[in-house]
C-alpha cells in the first residue's frame, strides 16, 4: 500500500532455476556511486553464483501483489498496462511462467454479500474476484495463474468458489474489532477537543461492557456487533472511519490522527492478552501491520491490520508446493509494503516498489530484496515500478541470470540505472 492506496499485499514472485542467497562484491564504486549503498555490492542468488549464474531462465513462477502494484487504488480494477505485461510474460512460448498474485484483499465476499451494496463503513478493498478473474479467467482455468487472497489464506478456485486456508473464529474476530474500537476511541479521548473527547469518553463505556465472547455469528458480520459505536465515531468523530473484515484478517481504517499506527502496534501487544481468545494465538510483530492509504476522493487516511498468518507464512505451504513440483524454479517478489517482507524473505530476490523508508526498515529481514527506483532516484514507484521490472524480466526470459538487469547503479550521467551481472563483469558501469 503506498500513500495512495491500501497496499494489502501485492507481490510478483517469479521462478527461474538458481540456488541461494549470496553478496558479491562490486568493483570499487566511482565517486558518482559511492552514496549509494547497492553500487559497491551487489546480491546474487547462490543457485546463480559464478558459472550458475550463465544458465537458461526456463521456469519463471511469479506471485504479484496487487494493491499498489497491479492496480492503481485499492478500488480500483487491475492497471491494464500490469495486465498486458502479465499475458505477455504468459505467452512466452520457450520459458515456462504462472503467475500468483497474493494479495491482502479479499477474494470474494462470498456469504456477506455484494460489494458494491456493503454499507461504507465496511467497505473495504475491490474483490480480486471482479478485480483480478474476469482479466485472467481462461489462464485461471489452465493453471498458468492463482489468485490468493486474504494475505494468502484465500484461494480462488478456478470454479469461482473460494478455499478457505485459515481465518480468525468468531469471537477473535470481534475481540480484534473491540481492540480497534478501544485505541480509536482512545486517541479522540486524548486527542479530540472538549466535544470529541466527551463523545469518545462516552463510547468508551459502552464499549466495555461489550462482550466479544458471546459473539457467534459469521467472522465475516463481527463488525455488526459493534454497529452502534461504528455509525457513533462516523457521525460524530471520523466520517472515514471503517472496520474491514476478510476472515483470515481484520483491520480499521481512520482519518484522523494519522500518526497512530505506531503507538496503536505498541498498544496492541500490551492488551491483547486481556482477551481470552485472541491470547491463544501466536501473535508477533509480523502479524500486525499499519500505514497510510488514499481514498479514492484523495483523502488521506491510516490503515491497521491484524492477519491470523501474514502472507510469508500463509504462502509458505504453497511455495513448498511450487518447489517440489518445480525444484529448478527460481522465486522473485514483488511487493510495496512492510507486510510484504515475510514473502520477500521466502524468494530468492525481491523488488520493492513503495518507499525507502520502508525498505530500509525491513531490510534486514530481507536481504534479498532490491529498491525500484527511477533515473532519477526517486522512490514510491508502485505500479509504474512494477511495469519497469516486469519489462527487464521480459527482457531476460530465455537468457541467463547474468543477463537479468536487477543491479542499481549511476550512471556517468548520475542517473540511477539497472544493469545485469554481465554489465558489471564487462565494465558496462563500475
Amino acid at each position: 500500500m503506498n500513500s495512495s492506496h491500501i497496499r494489502v499485499l501485492t507481490f510478483i514472485f517469479v521462478s527461474i532455476s538458481f540456488p541461494l542467497h549470496g553478496m558479491a562484491d562490486a568493483p570499487a564504486a566511482s565517486s558518482s556511486s559511492a552514496s549509494n549503498p547497492q553500487a559497491r555490492a551487489f546480491f546474487v542468488p547462490p543457485r546463480f553464483a559464478g558459472e550458475q549464474g550463465d544458465k537458461i531462465i526456463n521456469e519463471v513462477e511469479i506471485v504479484t501483489d496487487v494493491d499498489g502494484v497491479v492496480r492503481e487504488s485499492w478500488r480500483n480494477p487491475a492497471d491494464p498496462r500490469v495486465v498486458a505485461a502479465l499475458k505477455t510474460l504468459l505467452r512466452n512460448k520457450d520459458v515456462r511462467v504462472h503467475v500468483t498474485f497474493l494479495s491482502g484483499s479479499l477474494v470474494a465476499l462470498n456469504d456477506n454479500g455484494n460489494w458494491e451494496n456493503q454499507p461504507e463503513w465496511k467497505k473495504g478493498h475491490f474483490p480480486l474476484r471482479e478485480t483480478l478473474a474476469s482479466y485472467f479467467a481462461q489462464e485461471v482455468s489452465e493453471g498458468k495463474v492463482t489468485i490468493l487472497g486474504a494475505a494468502g489464506n484465500h484461494q480462488l478456485m478456478p470454479d469461482g468458489t473460494t478455499k478457505v486456508r485459515d481465518e480468525y473464529t468468531p469471537q477473535q474476530a470481534a475481540e480484534l474489532v473491540k481492540l480497534n474500537l478501544y485505541i480509536t476511541l482512545k486517541e479522540h479521548q486524548e486527542r479530540g477537543d472538549a466535544e470529541q473527547q466527551k463523545i469518545a469518553t462516552e463510547l468508551l463505556s459502552k464499549l466495555d461492557v461489550i462482550n466479544p465472547s458471546a459473539y457467534r455469528d459469521s467472522v465475516l458480520l463481527a463488525g455488526d456487533y459493534f454497529v452502534e459505536i461504528i455509525l457513533a465515531i462516523r457521525k460524530h468523530l471520523d466520517p472515514e472511519f471503517r472496520v474491514v473484515i476478510y476472515g483470515p484478517s481484520v483491520e480499521s481504517h481512520a482519518s484522523k490522527f494519522l500518526d497512530r499506527g505506531e503507538k496503536w502496534l505498541a498498544w496492541f501487544k500490551v492488551h491483547v492478552a486481556i482477551f481470552p481468545h485472541l491470547k491463544r494465538l501466536l501473535l508477533h510483530d509480523r502479524n500486525i501491520f499499519t500505514g497510510d492509504a488514499v481514498n479514492p476522493d484523495g483523502t488521506k487516511f491510516n490503515w491497521l491490520t491484524a492477519v491470523i498468518k501474514n502472507k510469508g507464512e500463509a504462502i509458505q505451504p504453497y511455495m513448498q508446493e511450487v518447489r517440489e513440483k518445480s525444484p529448478n524454479a527460481a522465486v522473485f517478489s514483488f511487493g510495496d509494503a512492510a507486510n510484504d517482507f515475510p514473502t520477500h524473505k521466502k524468494s530468492d530476490l525481491a523488488f520493492h516498489v513503495g518507499t525507502k523508508k520502508v525498505y530500509e526498515k525491513n531490510l534486514p529481514d530481507a536481504p534479498q530484496t532490491i529498491m525500484v527506483v527511477d533515473k532519477d532516484g526517486k522512490d514510491g514507484l508502485f505500479v509504474e515500478g512494477n511495469l519497469q521490472m516486469l519489462a527487464l524480466l521480459e527482457k531476460a526470459l530465455g537468457k541467463s541470470f547474468n543477463d537479468l538487469k536487477y543491479i542499481l547503479r549511476r550512471n556517468a550521467s548520475g542517473q540511477e540505472s539497472y544493469y545485469s551481472v554481465n554489465d558489471i563483469k564487462q565494465g558496462v558501469v563500475s
